[in-house]
């Protein structure tokens, strides 16, 4: 099963990390963007640079998963300054019993993606 295949919540895919980036980079199209678009083509050139950076390594599914649909959405709608936000949420959670399994390590996943973004958004201004 691919990942556009129907939603299935039993699926684990072999290559969890990979799932996710792949996740990651069809967001775009998947709200309705062009596949050709800047936003399409930024999602991809932002996912082949998490997966060549490891930001998501030794993440399961569930928590890849979440990790990418929180930094896709945070980027997306609220800029890349939000995902501090987010990973600051994210660890006031850790004892709180939450859906993920590894909480600290989705913090970390998204603070890595912050760090590898904003040098990229700082130059661009």
């Amino acid at each position: 099963m691919s990942t556009t295949d129907t939603f299935d919540p039993n699926y684990i895919p072999a290559d969890p990390v990979a799932a996710a980036l792949d996740l990651f980079a069809r967001m775009p199209v998947t709200v309705g963007q062009e596949p050709a678009s800047d936003a399409a083509l930024l999602y991809a050139d932002i996912a082949a640079m998490m997966g060549r950076e490891g930001v998501l390594d030794g993440l399961d599914w569930n928590d890849a998963r979440f990790a990418i649909s929180a930094m896709a959405f945070d980027i997306m709608e609220r800029g890349p300054d939000h995902l501090l936000i987010r990973a600051g949420w994210i660890r006031a959670e850790v004892h709180n019993g939450g859906p993920l399994h590894e909480p600290v390590r989705v913090a970390e996943a998204v603070e890595r993606l912050y760090n590898l973004l904003v040098p990229s958004v700082e130059a661009a201004r």
